[in-house]
């Protein structure tokens, strides 16, 4: 099954943009994954993710890290921008699966609770967690754009080791979506940086093999 991982942003009520996204183009002018190209504006990067690899009728599961504040702030009824943010990712994939003739996941966004902090036992409690949702034979994709530094990490890390510990497991596309506020108006690019992970798993491989410089290696491996 193909399933989708991000982390929800912590921008506070008001401030998650929602541009319309371009696929960033390589060296030579030509855009690089056609398939996270959406003409329409969207909050989340990982939706046109959703939109580019989704067929209508087809299974699919969304899973978002959601960090949460702390119980004592929980119980005078304050709610954290990931919360809120939750929330809207919600409506937008409801709203994309509606326009796309796509089936909204059985169980929605389904939600991993993590603690709003930089402590690692947390970070691997959300690593762990992250685990359980991975079955033999799934198409992993994430979106490493929002959250805490820490995060994409975990979540990359997760499903890197999932595909290592699983049957016939593939990661099919990480996304990045970016703003550059150098220009004016500012410019939203989403970015596929699968062949990051791909370079973390050849890098290893070759560290083993005692490639002291393996520039030409990866340029081959990654088509570059």
């Amino acid at each position: 099954m193909k399933k989708f991982f991000l982390n929800s942003p912590l921008q506070p009520d008001g401030e998650l943009k929602t541009p319309i996204y371009q696929v960033a183009k390589d060296v030579a002018g030509k855009p690089q994954n056609t398939r996270l190209q959406m003409d329409e504006a969207i909050s989340f990067p990982i939706l046109a993710a959703i939109n580019g690899y989704v067929a209508p009728n087809e299974d699919f599961r969304v899973i978002a890290v959601v960090q949460s504040l702390p119980p004592a702030l929980v119980s005078e009824g304050k709610m954290s921008n990931a919360e809120r943010n939750y929330a809207t990712l919600c409506r937008e994939l409801d709203e994309l699966c509606k326009r796309k003739s796509l089936r909204y996941p059985e169980f929605g966004v389904e939600k991993i609770s993590a603690p709003a902090n930089q402590d690692i036992s947390s970070h691997i409690t959300t690593f762990q967690e992250l685990l359980n949702y991975v079955d033999d034979g799934d198409e992993l994709f994430a979106c490493v754009t929002y959250g805490t530094k820490a995060m994409p990490l975990i979540i990359l890390s997760a499903i890197h080791y999932a595909c290592r510990l699983k049957k016939n497991n593939s990661i099919r596309c990480v996304v990045y979506g970016e703003m550059d506020w150098n220009v004016t108006p500012p410019s939203p690019t989403i970015y596929d940086v699968t062949a990051l992970v791909e370079l973390d798993e050849l890098t290893h491989k070759l560290a083993e093999l005692g490639v002291s410089d393996p520039r030409g290696i990866i340029d081959w491996a990654l088509g570059l």
